[in-house]
């Protein structure tokens, strides 16, 4: 019992599931109102129909029209009422004797005639016409595949009509058929198995001169494929011709639109408009460089979720624009400051910047003699918050001018400062070159330490020649000590700790002594 129990669940749920991913539908077909329709016939060139009853504006109206010869092979004979619009005709384009049958359509104005009139360009003719009034059709393309046959020389009692493979589930598809008795009238018209009758009017007379007899279907068929054949019957041989036609469900436009204007796009992705009441489309939006989606918007219908870039929209009963919304993002800004604490071997070259919406960030100097063609950098170093950043540049050229810009990247792009200009000084004492690692040391040049060690040279060393020779030494290796160190933090410390701090401990011990001297 347990595991029928279990089945069933698990039955239910494969259900459950299946019903939720199917697409929505239409809601339904278009309807063909039969009590409304009008039929006439007569014999002269000037042809009528009354329009439907209960015609209103924006209605449908399907007008056809069967008579029992055709004029040629290139003409169709008739001259339709003004505004409407050919669907279809059908005749044995091999002979010009044969009956022909014609369907139009139009959208129903708010002053449209109270008879439809037409030109039947024949000597002698006969003709029937039947006008349809229909609703929940596509107000903008209300008909759409079309098909149909003829029996040629052929006597026949009965036509099967080819199919067509719709383009949209709901369709309505409606078949007409015209035939013309050849010894005797053709009667008793049954419409396919499937169709609903429209109409039924038997012919009467037989020969080129007898007027033709016709009949008409409806059916609406749900899903989109094939219709296959739809057939037809009569009673009495006659010459024959027949066709077949969707008309379309209500369907209304879908527009993509963006805010602000090129702010990003805005995708259908089901890509079929215009789109049935219900009919669910997928919509996707992508921001342009330097925004970021917020919303969707529309004035009517459904969003599956209103937040998201992509989702799903349901379509409501009339045309509708919808908006994927875009928010500026805040981007990066870089700014190159001057260059401070300028020595004869050494500068600090500074920036700042913003990190925007983007971070972390990263961000390096780039730097050259300025009569070099080539620039070198500073490594890249990550910041997450607004802030300034400062790059300690030593074993410079003495009197040599220098370029430095500020870059920063994000999101693999690069933007860069203005270029900004320095010159390095022209004599080196002690102070300038115990900075060479002084300065890796402690990140700048200006600590109160460096003071004391500038005094100390004003005092005791430029005033030996010994003390020259020393300054010379240290000049020639120093510098790329200094830069080797200033590229690791944990260099920095251990010299700042273990050799300079000792140093300039002894010399500020010492003070009381050499200050006297």
């Amino acid at each position: 019992m347990k595991r029928i129990f279990s089945f069933l669940l698990a039955v239910v749920l494969v259900l459950s599931f299946s019903l939720m991913a199917m697409p929505t539908l239409a809601s339904s077909s278009p309807v063909w109102h039969t009590a409304d329709q009008q039929t006439n016939s007569g014999n002269t060139t000037a042809g009528s129909v009354a329009k439907p009853s209960n015609l209103t504006e924006g209605n449908l109206v399907i007008l056809i029209i069967v008579k029992q010869n055709s004029l040629n092979t290139t003409d169709l004979g008739i001259i339709p009422p003004d505004g409407f619009n050919l669907i279809r005709y059908e005749h044995d384009s091999a002979a010009t004797a044969r009956p022909e049958v014609l369907a139009y359509w139009k959208i129903a104005t708010d002053s449209e005639p109270a008879t439809y009139n037409f030109t039947v360009e024949h000597d002698d003719p006969q003709w029937k016409a039947i006008a349809g009034r229909v609703t929940g059709h596509c107000p903008t393309t209300p008909t759409g595949k079309h098909s149909g046959t003829h029996s040629g020389d052929t006597t026949v009692t009965s036509l099967a009509i080819p199919g067509i493979t719709t383009g949209k589930d709901n369709v309505l598809l409606v078949g007409a058929v015209v035939a013309r008795g050849d010894a005797v009238a053709p009667t008793n018209f049954t419409k396919p198995a499937t169709m609903d009758e429209l109409w039924a009017i038997g012919g009467s007379g037989s020969g080129s001169d007898g007027a033709p007899g016709t009949g008409g279907g409806e059916e609406a068929f749900v899903t989109q494929g094939s219709t296959e054949t739809r057939t037809f019957n009569w009673t009495g041989a006659s010459h024959a011709a027949g066709l077949m036609f969707e008309i379309l469900p209500a369907a209304y436009a879908l527009t993509m639109a963006v805010a602000p204007t090129g702010s990003g796009n805005a995708t259908d992705l089901t890509n079929a408009s215009p789109y049935a009441e219900g009919t669910v489309v997928n919509i996707t939006a992508a921001a342009a460089p330097g925004y970021r989606f917020g919303n969707w918007a529309a004035t009517a219908g459904e969003f599956g979720n209103v937040t998201a870039a992509e989702t799903i929209f349901t379509m409501p009963a009339q045309n509708v624009t919808v908006t994927a919304n875009f928010a500026e993002v805040p981007l990066p800004q870089v700014t190159t400051q001057a260059a401070t604490d300028i020595t004869s071997y050494s500068a600090i070259v500074n920036m700042s910047y913003t990190v925007g919406d983007f971070s972390p960030v990263e961000m390096r100097f780039a730097c050259k003699r300025s009569t070099d063609p080539a620039w070198f950098y500073t490594i890249w170093v990550s910041r997450t918050a607004d802030g300034t950043y400062n790059e300690v540049l030593t074993g410079l050229a003495l009197q040599t001018e220098y370029e430095f810009k500020a870059q920063l990247k994000y999101n693999g792009i690069v933007i860069e400062g203005a270029t900004r200009r320095f010159t390095t000084g022209a004599s080196i004492g002690f102070y300038d070159l115990f900075c060479f690692i002084a300065t890796a040391a402690y990140g700048t040049p200006t600590v109160e330490q460096i003071d004391v060690l500038r005094e100390f040279r004003d005092v005791v060393l430029l005033e030996s020649a010994a003390g020259s020779q020393l300054v010379a030494l240290y000049y020639r290796f120093s510098p790329p000590i200094a830069d080797f160190i200033a590229r690791s933090d944990l260099l920095r410390t251990l010299v700042r700790e273990l050799l300079v701090d000792p140093v300039v401990w002894m010399v500020e011990a010492t003070g009381g002594i050499w200050r006297k001297c």
